[in-house]
């Protein structure tokens, strides 16, 4: 049986990604307001090689949810 990979530098970069974050997003289109809106995602580790995210904002009036995997 092939032995595990070790974790390496770059795996511990993506780590330091882990966590609640707060922000503001802004978009800029021609004819809509450049006002910003709040934001959150959340960053969880999922072992020592990947990361999983759920993002959430209100988009143009509409509640806007993503998820992203990074490994």
């Amino acid at each position: 049986m092939q032995e595990m990979p070790q974790a390496t530098p770059q795996h511990a970069e993506l780590l330091k990604g882990v966590g609640e974050w707060k922000g503001t997003l802004t978009m800029y289109m021609p004819g809509a307001s450049d006002e910003g809106t709040p934001c959150s995602e959340t960053v969880t580790a999922i072992g020592e090689f990947w990361t999983s995210s759920n993002f959430e904002c209100d988009l143009m009036g509409m509640p806007f949810v993503g998820t992203g995997v990074t490994g």
